[in-house]
C-alpha cells in the first residue's frame, strides 16, 4: 500500500505525481460488523416500553429514528417493546433532500399504519410518515407494501408453507423454474441413455418423444414460496 506524501514535486523513491512507490508496512484495516435489523427491545419490561397489544392502527405518535436500512425504511424509536417501520423504497432514498431529512436522532410524527404477528413478521408495527410532511408525500402508499417474513422463525415453530400463508393472509403458488439446456447434448446424452454406443454414428432427428423429455427435463418445481413472501 502506498500513499503521497508532498504536492508537485518528485523526490527518492517517488513516481510520477508524488506517489511513494516503496512498500510501507501499514496496519491492516478492521473489518466493519455486519449489522441486522432488530426493532424488538428484549428488556421492554424492565425499561418500562408500552406492549404492542396496548397499541392500535391509526395511533399518531412521535418517535426518534434510530437506524435507516437502505432495503427497508427508518426505524422508529417510539417507547413500545417493538420499534416501528417507515418503508422506504432504494429508489425513494436516492430522491434530493431525502436522505438529509430522515437521519437518525431526528424525530419524525407518524401514525400506526399496521400491527401484525410478532415473530412471523421481521417488522410488526407498520407506520405511516406524517412530518416532515414534505417527505412523506414522495414516500411509496402505505398499502403498496409487502413487508418480508420471518420463515426461519416459522421454522423453528414447525410450521409449514400452508400455515405461513394462512398467517400471512398471502396465496401460495409453487414457482416453476426452467432451465436453459444445450438441446443437441441433452438428446445425445438421451440417444446414449436408450443403449446408442456412440451418439455421432447413431445421431437421430429431435423427435417429438425426444423433445417432450426434454421438456420435462428442463422444468423443476419447487415448493418454495414465490418471491413475494420474502
Amino acid at each position: 500500500m502506498t500513499r503521497r506524501e508532498g504536492r508537485g514535486y518528485t523526490g527518492a523513491g517517488r513516481g510520477v505525481g508524488g506517489w511513494n512507490t516503496k512498500p510501507r508496512l501499514v496496519k491492516p484495516a478492521r473489518e466493519a460488523p455486519v449489522t441486522f435489523p432488530q426493532p424488538e427491545h428484549l428488556d421492554a419490561r424492565k425499561q418500562g416500553r408500552v406492549g404492542i397489544e396496548d397499541l392500535y392502527e391509526g395511533q399518531q405518535l412521535q418517535g426518534v429514528i434510530t437506524d435507516c436500512w437502505l432495503y427497508h425504511g427508518i426505524q422508529v424509536d417510539f417507547g413500545a417493546a417493538y420499534d416501528g417501520l417507515v418503508p422506504m423504497t432504494e429508489d425513494e432514498w436516492m430522491e434530493e433532500g431525502v436522505q438529509g431529512a430522515l437521519m437518525p436522532g431526528q424525530e419524525i410524527v407518524a401514525r400506526i399504519y399496521k400491527l401484525r404477528q410478532p415473530g412471523l413478521f421481521r417488522w410488526p408495527v407498520q407506520l405511516e410518515l406524517l412530518m416532515p410532511q414534505a417527505v412523506a408525500a414522495r414516500l411509496t402508499p402505505p398499502e403498496e407494501y409487502m413487508p418480508p417474513i420471518n420463515h426461519a422463525w416459522a421454522s423453528d415453530q414447525g410450521w409449514q408453507i400452508e400455515d405461513i400463508c394462512q398467517a400471512a393472509g398471502r396465496p401460495f403458488h409453487a414457482a416453476e423454474y426452467y432451465l436453459n439446456t444445450d438441446d443437441e447434448q441433452s438428446m445425445e446424452d438421451m440417444q446414449l441413455a436408450y443403449g446408442f454406443d456412440d451418439p455421432e454414428e447413431s445421431r437421430l432427428p429431435l423427435t417429438q418423444e425426444l423433445q417432450d423429455k426434454l421438456d420435462e427435463r428442463a422444468v423443476m418445481q419447487t415448493q418454495n414460496a414465490v418471491s413475494s413472501m420474502f
